[in-house]
């Protein structure tokens, strides 16, 4: 879910930086078996290209833990051995810097202090809230 909220320029200065929600995107993905049954339904090319689309969408808005999960549960039902190792493996090396970093002590102070740091600096007057739902 990503919210985008403007704050008026008379009171860019005053208060917090949350201004009034201008508009906000939600993105609803389907239970793996439920798309099976969906799939199962779907003749010809149709289910791959399906399943396609739905692992594109799980990788640009990066839910790569589900794009595996799908593959897990369907892509055998419409692709080789091949292809999924091929699709896994893209999903696996599409995984965001965070998850590659090290753990190590204090790190999630620092990223609280950069996300305020991030805050402090963004354009009051239009801002972009992503909060921290999914996978980013």
């Amino acid at each position: 879910m990503r919210t985008v909220s403007w704050k008026r320029s008379v009171g860019a200065t005053v208060g917090n930086s949350k201004g009034q929600l201008m508009y906000a995107d939600a993105l609803y993905f389907r239970q793996p078996l439920v798309l099976r049954s969906a799939l199962e339904k779907m003749s010809g090319t149709l289910a791959p290209s399906k399943l396609l689309r739905a692992v594109s969408i799980c990788q640009i808005y990066g839910f790569f833990d589900y794009g595996l999960e799908l593959m897990d549960i369907i892509g055998s039902d419409v692709f080789d051995e091949g292809e999924i190792r091929h699709l896994r493996a893209h999903l696996r090396s599409e995984a965001p810097l965070a998850s590659r970093l090290p753990n190590f002590p204090g790190r999630e102070r620092l990223a609280e202090l950069l996300m305020k740091l991030s805050g402090w600096l963004t354009p009051r007057s239009h801002k972009v809230k992503q909060p921290r739902l999914g996978n980013f």
